[in-house]
């Protein structure tokens, strides 16, 4: 079987957890020994370059890509009030990459899989060309991120903007995800979101596949007073749940456990984080040994507030056994692991307490937390799920 993959990043560098994502989902791919052709889009906070690529990736997939502008443009934003379009959606498009896409359709295409929403803007081309089944697969719910940012802003002006964009994208979501052939979900909380939508379109649950590794926990010692939060800053929910860490959450944790330290790390943190920077509060930046990081930095506090899918770096510290403390939004896809889940500042506390001071606890999560890893997220499993959702089982 012959499959056109297209993304709307380049996988390499893994920056951030929607690279990791693709990465599984492309190794996934390889595994069920399909033959891949990778056509990505590179943009200004994701420049594409083939020698980030392993040599195995290079090799099996041929990558290619077309560059793209996908900063702010005045004119593309107005005209989108004109004709009634996403202006999140049409940032994505380029004609010169709808010609790759195009260019890479032959008779041997067998499917095509587009990673995310905004590279259905180029649906209603592929299909004048190519007549075999099309996919879809999301990592969020992206309207609903728009939907909490003008829900949780404290500026009219903002939240009108945010409304406008949410409503705008809310309509190209449900429109082209009932033109394809199938969904393949990051989540079951996503799948359930598409079927209440009206989505008519087949959706499959696919989450992210990982390694369990256990072996790697062995000889680190856990640091009960260290807590952490890790994530790329250029994206908002990220930048809003560290801020509430450090401002909100960590000083409480402070006073119950006086000795407890905060590690905030990170791609792309803004140059103001620095005035953060306290005896107890340390800024690492970009993470280049993320499994070290998060094996030697305590306790993972995730205030995410909006936003759906799977946070990837909360799956990579199950698989760790590192404790997570988050909430509901920052759990979703997660449930039946056994990170705490928090309704309130004071469960921070609680929870933050009952880690520092009960080390059988620590020894009990971690178990719980490899068995959830394996039975749910092993790569096997992953891939085996992935070919009965190709095949049509």
């Amino acid at each position: 079987m012959n499959i056109l993959y297209i993304t709307n990043k380049p996988i390499y560098p893994i920056i951030d957890g929607g690279c990791f994502a693709m990465e599984s989902f492309l190794n996934a791919l390889l595994s069920c020994e399909y033959s891949i052709k990778y056509l990505t889009l590179s943009t200004q906070k994701h420049p594409f370059n083939i020698n980030h690529f392993p040599e195995k990736i290079k090799r099996k997939t041929s990558p290619e890509s077309i560059n793209i502008n996908t900063k702010f443009s005045l004119f593309k934003a107005f005209n989108t009030l004109i004709t009634n379009t996403s202006y999140n959606t049409v940032r994505f498009y380029s004609k010169g990459f709808r010609d790759k896409i195009l260019l890479n359709i032959n008779n041997n295409t067998s499917i095509i899989i587009l990673e995310s929403v905004y590279l259905l803007e180029y649906l209603d081309e592929i299909k004048k060309h190519f007549k075999g089944k099309i996919y879809v697969r999301t990592h969020n719910v992206e309207h609903l991120i728009w939907e909490n940012y003008a829900i949780t802003s404290k500026s009219i002006i903002k939240r009108t903007i945010y409304n406008h964009l949410k409503n705008k994208l809310k309509k190209f979501e449900i429109n082209h995800l009932n033109s394809l052939d199938g969904i393949i979900s990051i989540s079951k909380t996503d799948t359930l979101i598409f079927k209440q939508l009206g989505i008519k379109t087949p959706v499959h649950t696919l989450s992210v596949g990982i390694e369990n590794r256990m072996n790697e926990t062995e000889n680190i010692t856990f640091n009960s007073n260290h807590f952490f939060f890790i994530g790329a800053y250029n994206w908002k929910p990220n930048r809003d749940a560290a801020e509430q860490l450090i401002h909100q959450i960590f000083p409480q944790i402070q006073n119950v456990i006086p000795n407890a330290e905060l590690h905030i790390g990170g791609s792309f943190m803004p140059d103001y984080f620095k005035n953060y920077s306290s005896s107890s509060i340390h800024l690492h930046g970009e993470i280049k040994d993320v499994h070290s990081f998060l094996l030697q930095s305590g306790t993972l506090i995730a205030p995410i507030a909006s936003g759906s899918g799977i946070r990837i770096k909360i799956l990579e510290c199950l698989a760790l056994g590192v404790p997570v403390i988050g909430t509901e939004i920052a759990l979703k896809g997660l449930e039946l692991s056994p990170a705490y889940c928090v309704n309130s500042i004071s469960d921070y506390i609680t929870y933050s307490l009952q880690i520092n001071s009960n080390r059988h606890l620590i020894d009990d999560y971690k178990n719980d937390a490899f068995q959830f890893i394996q039975q749910h997220h092993s790569k096997e499993f992953i891939t085996n799920k992935l070919k009965k959702i190709i095949s049509g089982e």
